[in-house]
């Protein structure tokens, strides 16, 4: 997977939003860390510890993974669209190679992993195999945008037609 561009940087947002409740909650969760630990009588000297091991880097870590992996779907003012899933393609291209024009049609699979910071498009069809390493979303809402991507292609029959 690799990071993807959106228009309104909605990423931002959310680590601004993050940043400042990790510094408000961290010495919530370390003083309850440091209750828990003070009454298991093994760790009773490792109490005084807690309250400086849970930092407010570390509740943004899990905050940041939490809401990346899952809850940006249901975020309602990030509206960016969950492409994620496996998509039938009908394609059709004009191979100008020959004298008379042709158009060439071709099916196949889109296969889209998502998160809020990272994308992965791969596409596969009968001789082929391409996967994206590049990837902007734009002119999106919750329900719909336009995904445009550059990609590495695989000739899967080496049919020298399609080397360039």
């Amino acid at each position: 997977m690799h990071e993807y561009t959106t228009k309104e940087l909605p990423k931002l947002k959310i680590i601004y939003w993050l940043t400042i409740i990790s510094i408000v909650i961290s010495p919530m969760v370390s003083s309850w860390f440091e209750s828990i630990l003070a009454k298991i009588p093994f760790l009773k000297n490792l109490s005084e510890l807690a309250f400086y091991s849970i930092s407010g880097f570390c509740v943004f870590s899990i905050l940041w993974a939490i809401i990346n992996k899952w809850l940006w779907k249901i975020i309602p003012f990030l509206n960016v669209p969950n492409l994620s899933g496996n998509w039938k393609i009908i394609g059709e291209f004009i191979d100008y190679r020959d004298i008379t024009p042709k158009p060439f049609k071709w099916e196949g699979k889109l296969t889209i992993k998502q998160t809020l910071s990272k994308i992965s498009i791969v596409l596969k069809t009968k001789t082929s195999q391409s996967s994206s390493f590049n990837a902007i979303l734009e002119q999106y809402n919750k329900k719909e945008g336009i995904l445009s991507y550059t990609y590495k292609n695989n000739n899967l029959d080496n049919d020298p037609k399609w080397v360039s």
